[in-house]
């Protein structure tokens, strides 16, 4: 009992901790600033960029950093930062991630795995996934605290973006997650797809996009195997890696090849749906990395 209790005053005082550098955080920070918070070593964004236009599953990607504690904000308003360091504008924050929460990849963290802010818990504590309204502009913000969670050490610039429609349904990957490491017969589960002609494909490296008018051409030439309509043990939202093919560049399409994946070595897949006449893709899902392992 003295351990639990003993535990128990340590998690009240690491969320104390928490409650003091996110309440206490009255200036706005200004978009073009290096950094978001005052003397802090700079966090280099990536995407989404200042400005841009995105949709759906957004991929908010950072680098240069360094903490072990670190939060991705979005806020329906210019941050603002007190003269204490903190912010101070917590009633804008609509949600977030932070480390030490499922979905939390460092560097890359996807919308889909954020969730709603809540000013009670002064934390990401939602049990949905956060969603964005279309047509808003909104700010993101990355920064980290040092190991005792007692100060901002790090943090990024404030950058804007617009939540647009998007030119597609959204399909949703639920598992393997962003980085997971799995082996075996994986099972790769999605859902919110309406098609009934879907692909599920593997990559070795980041597949390329291109808008083709109100669709999306995906370039195949890092594509080593996957699993489709056509193919027997098509199953609504889901497909084991056993049951999936190795792809051929030369004849553009799925073997009668086993696809074997290699220890060790980090992978990235995603998942799409065509129209009716098989013409053109209709439904996308976000492309995730993992990790297979023996």
């Amino acid at each position: 009992m003295l351990n639990f209790l003993m535990r128990c005053r340590t998690c009240v005082f690491l969320t104390f901790s928490i409650v003091l550098i996110m309440s206490c955080l009255s200036c706005d920070i200004e978009e073009d600033a290096v950094d978001a918070f005052y003397g802090t070593d700079s966090i280099g964004i990536s995407s989404p960029e200042k400005e841009a236009d995105v949709s759906g599953d957004i991929l908010f990607a950072f680098s240069e950093f360094y903490s072990n504690y670190v939060n991705v904000a979005i806020f329906a308003k210019q941050p603002s930062i007190s003269s204490d360091n903190q912010i101070s504008n917590w009633s804008d924050c609509v949600g977030g991630i932070r480390s030490n929460m499922p979905g939390f990849v460092r560097g890359e963290v996807y919308l889909s795995d954020m969730r709603p802010f809540s000013m009670d818990d002064m934390d990401f504590t939602g049990e949905n996934p956060l969603e964005l309204e279309v047509g808003k502009k909104y700010y993101w913000v990355v920064w980290g605290l040092n190991s005792k969670l007692t100060y901002i050490e790090e943090s990024s610039a404030s950058y804007s973006f617009t939540y647009v429609e998007a030119t597609l349904e959204t399909i949703v990957l639920d598992s393997p997650g962003h980085w997971d490491e799995v082996s075996g017969n994986v099972k790769f589960n999605y859902s919110g797809y309406e098609s009934n002609f879907r692909t599920v494909a593997i990559f070795s490296d980041l597949p390329s996009q291109q808008k083709d008018g109100d669709s999306v051409v995906i370039s195949m030439d890092n594509c080593i195997g996957g699993h489709n309509y056509s193919m027997a043990h098509y199953n609504p939202g889901y497909v084991y890696l056993y049951d999936m093919y190795a792809y051929s560049s030369i004849n553009e399409g799925f073997t009668s090849q086993e696809l074997l994946l290699t220890p060790g070595v980090t992978y990235f897949w995603m998942v799409w749906g065509l129209d009716g006449a098989k013409t053109k893709i209709i439904e996308l899902s976000s492309v995730r990395k993992f990790v297979y392992t023996e």
